[in-house]
């Protein structure tokens, strides 16, 4: 998290957007391939500076969430509809917003897909929770290694 999070610092500073990291220390490693952990990040950190306003803030995260690893984006931005929280995953979906071009760039539409597949195939799960004006918290479940392992032992007995 960090080491993708360094990656947007000039940005962000450029942007006027604070950038905040917390992960507390102990938790458990996910089970996961780590480049591909950093692309989900990478997409997730991105989509929230590109949609929040000088002035505000974006927070990175991680928590346990009893078998899980979760990574945690939230932003100040302009939000999501309620309608849209589900079709954002969508292939080639791009979200129309009242506000002007030069403040929210263009996109392919391909980045939330391309994050939902990945952590789809790592045994996971993705969802957002937003509305226009309040910003969006993006949640990124993963396994841990701990229960994956415990899923895999044989059976005693």
């Amino acid at each position: 998290i960090r080491d993708t999070v360094r990656m947007f610092e000039q940005r962000v500073a450029q942007d006027g957007i604070a950038l905040t990291v917390r992960v507390p220390d102990g938790l458990p490693a996910a089970f996961a391939d780590r480049r591909a952990i950093r692309q989900i990040l990478i997409n997730l950190v991105g989509n929230a500076v590109k949609f929040t306003p000088r002035g505000r803030a974006v927070t990175v995260g991680a928590q346990r969430t009893q078998e899980e690893l979760a990574l945690i984006v939230r932003d100040e931005g302009v939000g999501i509809p309620p309608g849209e929280l589900e079709a954002i995953f969508g292939l080639f979906h791009r979200l129309e917003s009242p506000a002007p071009r030069d403040v929210i760039p263009e996109g392919l539409g391909l980045g939330l897909y391309i994050s939902r597949e990945i952590i789809v195939r790592h045994g996971g799960r993705i969802w957002a929770t937003s509305g226009p004006g309040r910003g969006s918290t993006f949640y990124v479940a993963l396994p841990t290694l701990a229960a994956s392992a415990s899923a895999s032992a044989p059976a005693s007995g």
